[in-house]
């Protein structure tokens, strides 16, 4: 197993962004740990055994296993036997959300200049809010803006050019018209939506409706057999963060490890 303390501390060292919490911990893994393009297509149990086939026409037999997709779509997978009722009920009716995160790219940190700190929130739309993301050691200044809820959804009904245009129109309403000039002036724009994503389909996490957590909310995280469960949405502290995932994974890990021969 990795020691997730250390990897966390890895971290500080490391300016790739959020995809160097992957890459470190999969930099503690043996050559080869890691499969990719290499999607579950089924999770077979019996008894003491559990094989996962692939999309690719892959077999892998495991004593444990651990199940970490968002929970809307584990319907991607066939479960033989069936998830039990409870689990079923309440993944099946998990919801969606919107969730975007757009970065502006520029050639100097304006908003700094102007004694700004780059963190803005708006009810109005179509940023939800923003954060300043540069790093200033490799000379990149950007701003990541984020989009969610309602004024989302309506966002992502626009074409890629007045989806830029109407992120940048609101970053000038933020500044006024004297700095706006700055606003426009833009190296790059890149774009991130959660739910186009494959495997993903969802914001940071799923939410469950009324009177479904209260009935079934245990489930979420409650193994089945040899299949045990993470994920972001099943943690019980930052539940759709980073560290969400991270304490799930933990929590994953040490009860394969209690039932696991020492």
């Amino acid at each position: 197993m990795y020691d997730l303390h250390a990897v966390c501390v890895n971290l500080a060292n490391l300016l790739s962004g959020t995809r160097a919490i992957a890459e470190a911990i999969a930099s503690e893994l043996p050559a080869g740990s890691i499969l990719l393009q290499t999607p579950a297509k089924s999770i077979e149990q019996y008894g003491k055994a559990t094989v996962v086939s692939t999309a690719n026409g892959e077999e892998f037999e495991a004593k444990k296993v651990v199940v970490a997709i968002p929970s809307n779509t584990y319907h991607r997978i066939r479960f033989n036997p069936p998830l039990p009722r409870s689990k079923a009920e309440l993944v099946s009716q998990t919801t969606t959300g919107v969730y975007t995160k757009v970065v502006v790219s520029y050639s100097q940190p304006w908003w700094r200049e102007l004694g700004l700190s780059g963190k803005m929130n708006s009810a109005r739309g179509p940023i939800l809010y923003s954060r300043d993301v540069s790093d200033v050691d490799s000379q990149q200044y950007s701003l990541a803006a984020f989009m969610a809820g309602p004024n989302a959804d309506e966002w992502t009904k626009l074409d890629s050019l007045k989806r830029n245009r109407a992120v940048l129109d609101h970053l000038a309403r933020f500044v006024g018209p004297e700095h706006e000039d700055k606003v426009y002036n833009v190296l790059e724009i890149n774009s991130m939506t959660w739910s186009d994503e494959e495997y993903i389909k969802t914001g940071p996490s799923t939410a469950i409706g009324p009177g479904l957590f209260s009935r079934y909310g245990d489930q979420l995280r409650t193994p089945v057999a040899n299949i045990h469960f993470a994920g972001t949405e099943t943690a019980f502290e930052w539940k759709g963060y980073l560290e969400g995932a991270l304490n799930s994974g933990s929590r994953a890990a040490d009860e394969i490890k209690a039932l696991l021969p020492q």
